[in-house]
This record gives C-alpha cells, structure tokens and sequence, in this order.
C-alpha cells in the first residue's frame, strides 16, 4: 500500500496503520492477526473515559472493517462489546455521519432478538418524528435494516404517515420500511392499501418503483381480496401497456409485477410480442428478456392462437454478434419460449431457424464460457433429451484417453455440467450418475489423482441446491460407504468425507455405520483420501462408539503411513473417546464444514501446546475414588451460591503457605458428581469468604516454592537486551500457567503474585530438560490479557517460550 495518510481517506492514523498492515500482509492468517489484535485493541479503547462521539465513531468504522475484512476466526457475538456505543452514537450523534455509523454498525451487527433493540427503538422514534429530512430518513434506513420484533409495534404507524410526506425520498423509504415490517406482522402493508395505490400514481419515479416492489412482495399479494387485487392489477396494466410510460424507471417493473400478482390477460400477448420487437431492434436488451420472461408464463394454446410470428424471429441477429453476453441472452430467450415454436418439432408450426443457426446453437456445448455451455444443454434437453446423451457418450471417450491433468479437469467439469442439466431437481440421480462419473474418471487408485475440480464442483452444487435435494444426493452417497461391494474411487470418498459432517442427521443411517464403512476404505487408499477419512470419523465418533476393528484399522494405517497421516491417526486415537471434548471443538467450529472442524481441531491443539495433548479421558471423578481418598479435613458440605474455580496442578503455588495449610478437599455428592462427570476435571469449590480466597483442592503433593534471592539472582544475570523478551496475551494469567504445564519437558516452580520481588506479578523459574533456565514474569494487563517478560540466554528457547504465550 503506496496511498499517503493523506490521500488514503482513512479517518486516523490509527486507521491508516490497520489498513496499512492489512494490505502489506503476506497471508491470510497474518492479516487475522493483525485484525483480531486490533478487535481486542478496541476494548479498552471504547471504554476510556475521554471517548467522544467523533472517536466512537472512528472506531466503530475500524470495527466495521475488521469486521468485513476477517476471514478466519470471527465467531457471532465478537464484536457485541461495541454495541451499546453504537446504540449510544445513534442516539447521541451530533452529526448526520455520526448517527449514520450508529445505525450502520447496529444494522450489520445486531441480532433481531438482542435486547439493545428496546433502546434502539426510542432512538428510533425520536428521529421518525423529528423535522429533519436527513434524521427522518436515517431512521428508516435503521427500520429498514432492522425490522424487531420491539420495531414494529412501536413505529408502524408513525411509518404510515410518512408515506404521504412532502419528500419523495422519505415516502420511498417509508414504502420499503412498511414492507419490511409486514415480515413481523402481515397486517401492516395491507393497512396501506389505500395509501400504496395513490402512490402507484406518485408524481416521483422512484416512489412508485418502490410501490410496485412492496405490491410484489408475496406477504401482501397473499393478504389481498380479490376486489383489492383487481384494482391494483388495472393500475398497474395501465402503468405497464401505456405507450406514454415506455421509457420511465419504473415500466418494466410494472410489468414484471404484474406477472407477479396474477395471471396475464390474453389480450396482452400482442403487445409483449410487440414489446419484444422493438426491444431487439433498440437493443434495450433488460426489456426484451422482460418480454421473453411474460411470454413464457402463457399457456402454449394461448401462445398458438395469437403468435402471427414466432417472436424468435426477432432476436436472430443476436446470434450473429460477437459478443457473448448477446449469446447468453439470445439462448436465455430461446430456452423460454417452447421448443415448439421454434424447432420444427411438429408440422403445423416450421422451424424458425436456419441449418447454420442451429449449427451455432450446437458449437456453444464447446465454449470457453461455461454459463453459455449450460445454458445451451438446457435449451437442447427442451428440444430433444437425447441429444444431451450423445454429447455426454462424447465427452466420456474423449476422457478416457487423455492424460493431461489439466484437459481432464477441463472434460469433468463439462460432464458434471450436462449431468447437471440432465438429473433437474433429482438429488438421488444426481448422486448416481456422479458416482458412474468419478468410477469411470478415477480409473486405478493408485495411479489417477484425486480430481479436485470435481469436488469443488460437487459440493458448489450442493450447496445452492434445493434442501429435498440436498438431503437426497447425500443419502445416496453416504449410504453407498457401507455396501462393502461398491468400488468407490478417491475423489467420491472425498466427495462423501465432506458430506457426512453437514448432512448424516438428516439421513437414515447410523453414525456408527458411517464410521465403520469409511474405516474399511482407508487401507490403501491414498494419504489425501485417508485424511479427509479419518477427520470425518473423529468428527463421528463425538456421537457413537468406535468399533475395536476400527480401532485395528487405524493403527494398521498409522504403522504404514507417512508422518501426516501419522498424526492425523494420533489425533483419532487420543481423542474419539473424549466425547466432551470433541463437542466442544465441534460447537467452536464456524460451521459443520469439514474445513472449518479441521481448523477449530488445530485451534485446539495450539491452545494446550505442541503436541496432542487432550485431557486424560479416565480423569472423570468416580464417586468411589473420592470416597476412597485420603482428606486432609472432612470436607464441608457442598455451598450453593458461591461460584466454581477450577485449578490446576500448579495452582496450589499461587497461594500463600498459610492459604496453603487451610486448603480442603471437596467429597464428591449426588449434585457435584454429575459435574464432574460432564467437565472430566476435579470440581473445585471456594470454601469460607475470607479475605483471601481457601481453594479447596485434591489432596496431592505441594511443589515448592522458589526462593526471592534465587529468581532475582537469575533475572539480574541476564539483564543483556538481548536476553530479554516481552508481549501480550488475550489470556488470563492461569490459563497461560495451563499451557506451559502442558509441554512435558517443562517444569517451573513460582513466587505469588502478592510476594516480592516484582509485587503484583507471578514470577516462575522455568527448567527445559537438564540445565536451561528461562525466568517469566506475568502481570494482568489492564485490559482482559496478560503482560508477559521473560529472560533467557538462548534465542530458541524465547521464541519457543513465546509460540507458548500468544
């Protein structure tokens, strides 16, 4: 980024230097963190007491870009903390912008059911009734946005009189608020009734394309007498079928809105043939599809009675151009009107085109545009379905002898379009002609690459797809792993991975049947295969038991594989029996995509340390074990108010000794057992309210403590800069002391943070395998986080120690 702070448009030097970073980033995972320390940066700064509504409104709209900018790690509710402010500078404002970023950022951000929305409601109200057009028509915008349940009641009928306010822009945004607010309550738009048809006559443009838009909306046409939808209808088909409107804004809404209300009179066809006409010769090509797109809602008797010429006829110059975009509307038209009328299917109608025409027509199946491709094959499966066959048996034999990658990706793609084409809305089909595919294109597991077009392609289908359809497809595929018979090559056992995540609780199959089936195709097929395999079977194994043969099967896979393969086996084995653990990584995942598991299982591994390293899954508490252990006191009874802490083995260090010698063991009860069952930890209690907090915890052996003259001693030999390091973690000070007890060569004794030297800090000597010592000090930062420094005499261990850290 070469933009100067001054030619850049940033509102800061704060903002410049974000936008700044974020654009010299080299990936994507650095410009994350720069995002989400800037997000957490943002805390502290909207709580400072000289916050100003020109400051709330720079960082908000900082917020706004980390916001649209993020790719990875933004989780719903990340940015809740800044939501009062923007409901406060929506309120407070002292310009028009500085509202406009409030309502802005609540509209982006907000939740429908958030509670701020209550508060956001005066704010809305004061401006509906305020004088200003601006103020007036930002609170629209806001009603517009955000249409609350807390919204409608309150403003719907201050919403109504402003349909008949002098300013056309006011009544335009009144209209679509009113048709927003009838989502919440039906009756709302229909009360307007009256109001909605002067304004179909507005002397503004703009307004009675916004009327037209609000009368198309399904919620009102369906809350309609029929008396009421014959009066809108007449206004309408004069708005549509005047020649004195042709031209305006809002023609060709009238007339698509009025295809939307109803059925079309006959006596129209004529002169939407005649629109199409002139529409082709001026090459206003927006209100010829329009005329195409009316055409074809006709019933083909209609059609045939009043077609003196097929308007076909009309647009083959189109077919003659160059440009593509004059192609696809050319096919987009022909496709809408029966093949009948053109292809010379029957006796009584001649076909319209041309020997060489219908030769063009036939060279698109071949462009490099794929939407002229599908658009062809779906004008030619009208015609005759047959002929989608012939092209499908060519593209068949021209990929089974081609060996360039690259041009074999190229025949998938166009196979997966006709297939496409040819299965419609038959998820089932779809998944069985997919199958034959990829078993033909595959070849040999161990010689054709998995095709990672096909994938692609596969799952973008699915994912605009119908929900019947989605559900199908994937119960067919899913449903094909446990027919052992089945031959199934890499790139569908990928394909079928990836659907099990999203789809297997929407099918009849059981979970352990999936697993199992995925488990016996993992010998022998290749590493990518058997990753995609083995997460989809953690993921399984979060709801069901796995197997003992499963359990042979990865070992036999881990004895055989490379060391990414390796791991991923470690990862299945040390975690498909914690169950609690593997719904939290599941529930902290973005979506129940593959990807987004497989992050949040590698955020999980990151946050405990290198290496896998989950909680031990015998570490649940039985209630015999805590009957059978050896108490210091007897315990107290279970309290019911005060709240639950949670240490850890070093945490007896953060206590004074007399703290120490008071420490307690909590039996376990009938209440307490069941807590400890779910976390798989030790449930600890706070006992008495003293002033310094008694943690009661397991009996077990107490390290000692290191002593002020040994760490001062240490931290003042290696005073050299250069043996120094510092930053910031977003975690509290416990939770860092939990990673680095976690890492195994590691051990660390502790001074309390309310003990010098370095009062208010924890201070920990740190021993790495024999001999190597690095001293760490701690100190809760005076945002969430904690400030961490740290000495040591080798430049590894620091930047290790650090990795632990941030």
């Amino acid at each position: 980024m070469d933009v100067p702070f001054s030619s850049s448009g940033a509102l800061s030097r704060r903002h410049y230097a974000l936008v700044r970073s974020v654009e010299s980033a080299a990936t994507v995972q650095e410009v994350d963190k720069y995002l989400m320390a800037e997000i957490q940066s943002m805390r502290s700064s909207l709580t400072s007491r000289n916050l100003t509504p020109a400051l709330c409104k720079e960082y908000l709209v900082i917020l706004l870009y980390c916001f649209n900018t993020i790719e990875h790690g933004f989780t719903s509710g990340l940015l809740d903390f800044a939501l009062p402010h923007a409901v406060t500078l929506a309120e407070t404002g002292k310009t028009i912008e500085q509202k406009r970023i409030g309502y802005l950022f609540c509209s982006e951000l907000m939740q429908s059911d958030n509670e701020l929305q209550l508060m956001l409601v005066n704010t809305v109200r004061k401006d509906l009734d305020n004088s200003s057009i601006a103020r007036i028509c930002l609170a629209l915008e806001g009603v517009i946005a955000l249409p609350s349940q807390y919204l409608a009641p309150a403003v719907h009928s201050r919403v109504q009189e402003l349909l008949s306010h002098n300013s056309p822009q006011i009544r335009r945004r009144a209209i679509h608020a009113s048709r927003n607010l009838s989502e919440r309550e039906s009756n709302i738009l229909v009360s307007t009734f009256e109001v909605l048809l002067k304004r179909l006559n507005d002397p503004d443009n703009v307004v009675i394309n916004a009327a037209l838009s609000a009368i198309s909306s399904p919620t009102f046409r369906d809350s309609l007498g029929a008396q009421q939808l014959f009066a809108i209808k007449a206004v309408i088909q004069g708005l549509a079928f005047n020649e004195v409107n042709e031209g305006q804004l809002y023609h060709q809404r009238a007339l698509l809105t009025l295809s939307a209300i109803g059925p079309l009179d006959e006596d129209k066809i004529t002169p939407l043939c005649e629109y199409a006409h002139h529409s082709a010769k001026t090459r206003h090509l927006s209100m010829l599809w329009t005329s195409f797109h009316l055409l074809s809602r006709y019933p083909i008797g209609q059609l045939k009675a009043n077609f003196d010429k097929s308007p076909i006829s009309y647009i083959r110059d189109l077919l003659a151009a160059e440009d593509p975009n004059l192609h696809y509307l050319f096919l987009t038209c022909l496709g809408s009107i029966d093949a009948v009328f053109w292809a010379g299917s029957t006796e009584t109608l001649p076909t319209v085109l041309e020997a060489s025409e219908v030769e063009k027509i036939m060279q698109f199946i071949d462009s490099l545009d794929s939407c002229i491709r599908i658009k062809t094959l779906q004008v030619l499966m009208a015609v005759d379905p047959n002929i989608l066959d012939t092209v499908y048996a060519r593209l068949l034999q021209a990929l089974s002898h081609e060996t360039n990658i690259k041009k074999r990706d190229e025949y998938i793609t166009r196979l997966l379009e006709v297939v496409t084409t040819k299965t419609a809305d038959n998820g089932e089909l779809y998944a069985q002609m997919v199958m034959k595919l990829l078993s033909s294109s595959d070849g040999a597991l161990d010689t054709t690459p998995i095709s990672e077009v096909a994938i692609e392609k596969i799952l973008s289908h699915l994912q605009y797809a119908g929900p019947a359809f989605q559900v199908n497809c994937a119960a067919a595929l899913i449903a094909s792993v446990a027919e052992e018979q089945l031959k199934l090559g890499p790139t569908v056992m990928v394909v079928i991975s990836a659907l099990v995540t999203q789809y297997s609780k929407y099918i009849p199959i059981s979970l352990s049947a999936m697993l199992s089936g995925l488990a016996s195709r993992l010998p022998g097929t290749p590493p990518p295969v058997q990753d995609a395999c083995i997460l989809t079977m953690l993921w399984l194994s979060a709801d069901c038991e796995v197997a003992s043969d499963v359990q042979e099967i990865i070992a036999k896979v881990h004895d055989q594989a490379g060391q990414h393969i390796r791991k991923r086996c470690n990862q299945f084995r040390s975690l498909f029996q914690e169950k609690t653990i593997l719904h939290n990584i599941i529930k902290a995942s973005h979506s129940n995509t593959l990807p987004d598991f497989l992050m949040s299982l590698e955020s999980y591994e990151s946050e405990i340390g290198q290496g896998i390293k989950p909680e031990p899954h015998s570490s649940a508490i039985k209630s015999n074990e805590l009957h059978d252990s050896k108490l210091r006191y007897d315990a107290y009874d279970a309290p019911h108010s005060t709240p639950k802490l949670r240490v850890l083995k070093h945490a007896q260090r953060w206590a004074s000794p007399a703290t120490e010698s008071n420490s307690l063991v909590m039996s376990a009860t009938p209440d307490t057992q069941g807590v400890c069952d779910q976390t798989n930890e030790p449930l600890l209690m706070m006992a008495d309210p003293a002033p310094r907090v008694d943690l009661i915890a397991f009996d077990q052996p107490s390290s000692p403590l290191v002593s002020e003259s040994t760490f001062m001693s240490v931290w003042k030999s290696m005073e050299n800069s250069d043996c120094d390091m510092r930053g910031w973690s977003d975690k509290a000070v416990p939770d860092l002391i939990r990673k680095l007890e976690m890492n195994e060569n590691m051990t660390f004794e502790m001074i309390p943070e309310d003990e010098q030297p370095f009062y208010g800090e924890a201070k920990l000597m740190i021993t790495i395998g024999q001999e190597e010592i690095v001293a760490l000090k701690l100190r809760k930062s005076e945002e969430d986080g904690t400030l961490w420094r740290l000495r040591s005499e080798r430049a590894e261990l620091r930047e290790r120690l650090k990795v632990v850290l941030t």
